[in-house]
């Protein structure tokens, strides 16, 4: 992230050269207006240049630079120290205009490293402990110091003071700087204190009409209506970087983030960028022709980085390793519903620069994450193919985890609408009977019998909310989807278990399993074991079509509820079976050990 802007408070006097020394930053926690949410630097991981320039209004033209500071880290807090020299109107103003009031400096500072502190957790940084929720940068560059009216840090305080020449009461001329060398002092190794303390000695000693330093008020911030607009040139300034942060983002589009973070962290301007792509792009472009879709692609990393922080299982299925391999470089593994809105919002021309989705950008992001028109020449991405595509994985996990034991005895036929179906099975003697020796075939006969199927519609929906958005819930896209998916694995499983076990009467005046059809077992041997599966497997044997024909088909699966599993694993795995109730002999071979697969249901043993 660039641009973001640290405020500290200044006073200023009038002079040929004015002198700036004073706290930067205290190190405490501050809410910069371009963000809008409280965050902490690590004064210890700023890289601080020598020397950075000191602007006005953050405009970087030379007739805007007011001079240099040097900057020094101390107690957790950052000092500055330095001059303003120019001789330019807007150094010449602000040096005029110091004396009715406080000045304030506004510091450009490089985020490199963010790490989000939530409420009721703390950190300690900086010397003190602070509490969340705030955004902790570890690792940030200070770029620039900027002359600005408005602060975001109350306790820093920042004091300008003349350092023009003097004429001493003999006539001699004497500069500050010359004072020192002449009392053998080396100005460079004196802290900003004591500098000041040697300027008012110096002031003494020459006894000159040079300006009484203004004394230092601290936490407080003045207004005069004598000053100048300052407040929005600053506004003018803020958006100008805006648009130039945005610019940056488009023109690489994801692609150079190389050529994009040195962007970011210098001042260079759009164009410059968009020649260093096309330069790069020149350098890497193959022999051949290449019409890959850049947003395509681009949303191919997007889905890939939420699939994986979703924990959405087998990504190798779905994705190729180079693009795994990209969405882990470019957006790590913690890739949660507003990272995935506000990276498809810009993708689709969003330019805001906010790495958080708040109530203040919520309705833009989303316009843009879900675009409803497309535009010639140019490719959008819709957020709701993303989280569609990655709901539905974990949908599918979730529904393929419940039982199906139920497709193991039946099978599944497609319908092309939600009428009523009507299916007819045709029956008749055709059995084949010998030619007689006159060479004539006797005709056989046909009936059928006929059955009805309805596809009916079954659904429930879930929605994203607000909240979860604003609170990067991605539990709202992992939990839900799962119980959606299991959700119509069960209703599947109880529409076909109700059916199967329902004991209304057929179109013969019959239940489905009942003797009347000879397929069901009453008596001593309605029992789970040798003499019980003896019996069954009898009746499967004697089973006949509706032309009295034996059906002639072997039985392969074993169904039982789970209070018999354990009698019907003995069953096919045992191989012998011994009597101990009695001293007679008796055979001990399994007949049925490996003779079935075994399917076991819960249904079976549902009471309801």
């Amino acid at each position: 992230m660039g641009g973001m802007m640290i405020l500290a408070s200044a006073t200023a006097d009038n002079g040929d050269v004015a002198r700036v020394t004073g706290e930067a930053y205290t190190g405490a926690k501050v809410v910069p207006g371009n963000i809008g949410w409280p965050m902490v630097f690590n004064s210890a991981g700023m890289k601080r240049p020598k020397s950075v320039p000191l602007l006005s209004g953050h405009r970087n033209l030379p007739e805007f630079k007011l001079g240099d500071v040097a900057s020094q880290h101390i107690d957790g807090s950052i000092f500055v120290d330095g001059q303003i020299d120019a001789p330019t109107d807007a150094a010449k103003a602000i040096r005029v205009q110091g004396k009715n009031g406080k000045w304030q400096l506004s510091v450009g500072i490089t985020a490199l490293k963010i790490e989000e502190v939530k409420a009721g957790e703390s950190r300690k940084v900086n010397g003190a402990v602070h509490e969340g929720p705030f955004d902790l940068v570890s690792k940030s560059i200070l770029n620039e110091v900027t002359v600005i009216p408005v602060g975001a840090d109350a306790g820093s305080s920042l004091k300008v003071h003349a350092c023009h020449i003097a004429a001493s009461a003999g006539g001699r001329s004497m500069r500050f700087k010359q004072w020192l060398e002449a009392k053998g002092i080396d100005a460079s190794e004196k802290t900003a204190e004591e500098l000041t303390v040697l300027q008012a000695q110096y002031d003494a000693e020459i006894k000159a009409s040079a300006p009484v330093l203004a004394p230092r008020v601290e936490n407080k911030i003045e207004a005069r209506s004598e000053q100048p607009d300052i407040a929005a040139a600053a506004a003018l300034v803020v958006k100008a970087e805006r648009e130039r942060v945005a610019g940056i983002r488009a023109v690489c589009a994801g692609e150079y983030p190389e050529i994009e973070a040195a962007a970011m962290a210098s001042e260079t301007t759009v164009d410059d960028v968009r020649a260093s792509v096309l330069k790069a792009m020149r350098a890497g472009r193959p022999s051949g022709i290449n019409t890959a879709n850049t947003s395509a692609d681009r949303g191919n990393l997007i889905e890939a980085a939420f699939s994986s922080a979703m924990g959405v299982p087998n990504l190798e299925a779905r994705f190729d390793e180079k693009t795994l391999k990209a969405a882990r470089k470019q957006f790590g593994t913690s890739f949660g519903i507003q990272a995935a809105l506000l990276e498809t919002a810009r993708l689709n021309g969003y330019n805001g620069h906010e790495y958080r989705i708040t109530a203040g950008n919520l309705s833009e992001v989303l316009h843009y994450a879900f675009p409803t028109r497309i535009e010639a020449g140019f490719s959008t991405l819709n957020i709701g193919t993303v989280l569609s595509n990655t709901a539905n994985m974990r949908l599918l996990t979730a529904f393929n985890g419940v039982e199906k034991s139920w497709e193991r005895i039946c099978t599944k036929s497609n319908v092309t609408d939600l009428k009523t179906v009507t299916g007819v099975r045709l029956t008749g003697a055709l059995k084949f009977l010998q030619v007689g020796s006159d060479g004539m075939i006797k005709h056989g006969t046909l009936a059928d019998e006929s059955y009805t199927n309805r596809a009916r519609t079954y659904a429930r929906m879930l929605s994203i909310t607000r909240e979860d958005i604003i609170n990067d819930s991605v539990k709202a896209l992992t939990d839900a989807p799962a119980r959606l998916g299991r959700g119509a694995a069960i209703a599947l499983k109880e529409l076909f278990w109700t059916e199967f076990l329902s004991t209304a009467v057929g179109g013969d005046g019959f239940q489905f399993f009942s003797t009347d059809h000879n397929n069901y077992v009453t008596g001593a041997n309605n029992v789970m074991g040798v003499d019980g599966l003896s019996a069954t497997f009898l009746k499967f044997r004697q089973q006949v079509d509706p032309d009295g024909q034996k059906l002639g088909i072997s039985p392969a699966i074993l169904l039982f509820p789970p209070e018999l599993e354990v009698t019907a694993l003995q069953l096919k795995n045992s191989t012998e079976i011994r009597d101990t109730t009695a001293s007679t002999k008796y055979p001990t071979f399994n007949p049925w050990s490996g003779k079935f697969e075994p399917v076991v249901s819960s249904d079976l043993s549902d009471s309801t």
